[in-house]
C-alpha cells in the first residue's frame, strides 16, 4: 500500500524503518486493512482495549493480520499472529522460550525436522504473547504448550503476580510458501460451552480408509488406486520430511492429534487410519481439556 494511506502514527513508525523493513511494514498494514474490513471492524474497534481485536506480523516480504469475528468476540480477550521464514536456527536458543518438557520433546524429534519444529513453536508462543492482554508482565517461557507436537490446540500461561486469572489460548499453525504462520486467541478462562456450530470437529468428514487414501493421494500425488490397507508409510513417503508433511496434513484435515511416539509404531496405512480414528477430535480447541494428561 502507499505510505499516503497510513495514519500519522503509522507514517512516523515507517520513517524509522530500513528500506527492506518498510516493504514488510506496508504489506502487513495492507493485510490489516483487508482483515478489519472483512471482519466488519473499524480502526477504533481494531485497537480497542482491553480486547485486542487484530494483530499483525510481517517477515520476508509477507504480511499477515488476524482479526476476531463478531460471532466469537464476546469470548476473546486478544488475538495474536506471528510469521517467520524457514531458516537455520541455533538449538541453544530453545532454552530461552521452551520449558523442560517442550525441550525434551524437541530433542526427541527427528534431527531433520528439529529446526523447523523449533521455529514452529516460536511462532505459536509469539502469537500467544501478542494475544495476551497482560503480556507486559510475561516472557515466552511463561506460555506452555501441553502437546508440543500439535499444530492446533489449547495452551496455557502461568498466572501473573497477584494471582489474576490467566487466559486460555487456542492456536493453529500452518506453513505458507516457506513461512511459518501461527494464530492464537486469548480466551476468558471460564468461558461458556462454545456453540456446536463453531467447533472445528463438527465439520470434519468421517475418518474412513477411503477418505484418508484420497487425502494422501492429493498430498503426495500418488494414484489412489495404488493405496491399499497394506501400503507401507516408508513406500509412500520418499523421505522423513515428506512423511511429516503428509501426517500433519492428515491431522489437520481430520482434526486428529497424536504423538510422534505413537506414529513410530505405525508401518501400514491401515494402522495410520486406526490411529487417526482413535484420536478423532483431539485437535479441536473445543474438545481439548487441561486435565487430558498432557499437562504438568
Amino acid at each position: 500500500m502507499s505510505p499516503s494511506e497510513l495514519v500519522p502514527a503509522e507514517r512516523a513508525r515507517l520513517s524509522g524503518l530500513s528500506a527492506a523493513r518498510r516493504t514488510d511494514y506496508l504489506t502487513s498494514r495492507r493485510a490489516q486493512r483487508l482483515a478489519t474490513a472483512l471482519a466488519g471492524l473499524s480502526r477504533v474497534d481494531a485497537g480497542s482495549s482491553p480486547a485486542r481485536s487484530t494483530s499483525i506480523a510481517h517477515s520476508g516480504g509477507w504480511g499477515a493480520c488476524a482479526a476476531a469475528l463478531g460471532s466469537v468476540s464476546e469470548h476473546v480477550v486478544g488475538v495474536g499472529v506471528d510469521a517467520e521464514p524457514l531458516r537455520r536456527v541455533s538449538a541453544r536458543a530453545a532454552r530461552f522460550f521452551l520449558d523442560p518438557d517442550e525441550e525434551a520433546w524437541l530433542a526427541g524429534a527427528q534431527p531433520s525436522i528439529r529446526a523447523t519444529e523449533q521455529i514452529r513453536m516460536w511462532t505459536i508462543k509469539e502469537a500467544m504473547f501478542k494475544a495476551d492482554p497482560d503480556n507486559a508482565e510475561h516472557v515466552l517461557l511463561d506460555y506452555r504448550l501441553p502437546a508440543p507436537e500439535a499444530r492446533a490446540g489449547v495452551a496455557w500461561r502461568n498466572a501473573a503476580a497477584g494471582n489474576r486469572a490467566a487466559p486460555t489460548f487456542g492456536y493453529i499453525h500452518s506453513t505458507v510458501v516457506g513461512v511459518h504462520l501461527s494464530v492464537a486467541v486469548a480466551l476468558r478462562r471460564s468461558i461458556p460451552e462454545i456453540e456446536p456450530s463453531l467447533r472445528r470437529n463438527e465439520s470434519v468428514q468421517p475418518i474412513t480408509f477411503d477418505a484418508v487414501a484420497e487425502r494422501i493421494s492429493a498430498v503426495l500425488s500418488v494414484p489412489v488406486e495404488r493405496l491399499t490397507p497394506d501400503s507401507t508409510l516408508a513406500d509412500l513417503a520418499a523421505d522423513s520430511f515428506l512423511l511429516v508433511e503428509m501426517v500433519v496434513d492428515l491431522q489437520e484435515e481430520f482434526d486428529s492429534i497424536f504423538t510422534q511416539a505413537e506414529l513410530r509404531q505405525v508401518t501400514k496405512l491401515s494402522e495410520l487410519v486406526s490411529l487417526l480414528q482413535a484420536h478423532a477430535g483431539d485437535g479441536s480447541v473445543a474438545a481439548a481439556d487441561p486435565s487430558d494428561g498432557f499437562g504438568r
